[in-house]
């Protein structure tokens, strides 16, 4: 949470904020050919508001004919928990969207800082793996549930900067909010489970 506090009240302020989001902006953007394009595009419908909602509700339903109320329930509310913050602290930041003449896609009218596609992607996939671990027997099924919800939620990220709608603090930002917020409520979900399951 420290890491995320310092970029927000940097963001609009220090220069080595801006050399970063520069230099690793224009690294990204190299990686643009016509196939790349349709993969970050794919990324990013993947994270937007109407496909994790129908991804919450599949998840749910799954969870509940398992058997796993306090899954069911804890999943929504770690996504709907991430909205809320992020909506929070574009209010409070403002920061611009990059460039439109560098954007592949038509740029959002919300403020840039931080994304909301990435923190979306990074708590639905973590739970996702957080849910498999509770139940997997097989090393192999753990392995790949954590590596699958990584990759997932890298992938969403570097998908905001290539298609131009997200400067690179933005989606580290989104990492560390995401990882701060998962942190607290899975380590109080755990607690509570331990205290009264």
């Amino acid at each position: 949470m420290v890491g995320y506090f310092e970029i927000a009240q940097d963001v609009a302020l220090s220069p080595r904020i801006a050399a970063f989001d520069a230099r690793f902006g224009a690294v990204v953007r190299s990686w643009r050919t016509p196939a790349m394009t349709e993969l970050m595009r794919a990324a990013t419908w993947s994270a937007n508001t109407l496909t994790v909602t129908a991804l919450v509700l599949t998840a749910i339903a799954i969870l509940l004919w398992r058997g796993d109320h306090g899954e069911a329930l804890l999943t929504p509310f770690v996504v709907a928990l991430g909205n809320t913050l992020g909506s929070i602290a574009k209010r409070a930041t403002e920061r611009p969207r990059p460039p439109a003449a560098s954007a592949l896609v038509h740029l959002p009218d919300s403020f840039s800082f931080p994304s909301g596609h990435t923190l979306a992607a990074l708590l639905f996939w973590t739970m996702i793996a957080f849910c498999v671990l509770r139940v997997a027997r097989r090393r192999w099924t753990r392995v790949l549930a954590v590596l699958g919800g990584l990759a997932l939620a890298v992938l969403v990220g570097v998908s905001r900067v290539y298609l131009g709608v997200h400067w690179p603090s933005d989606v580290l930002a989104s990492w560390l909010l995401g990882t701060a917020l998962l942190s607290v409520v899975l380590g109080a979900f755990l607690t509570w489970e331990r205290a009264y399951g």
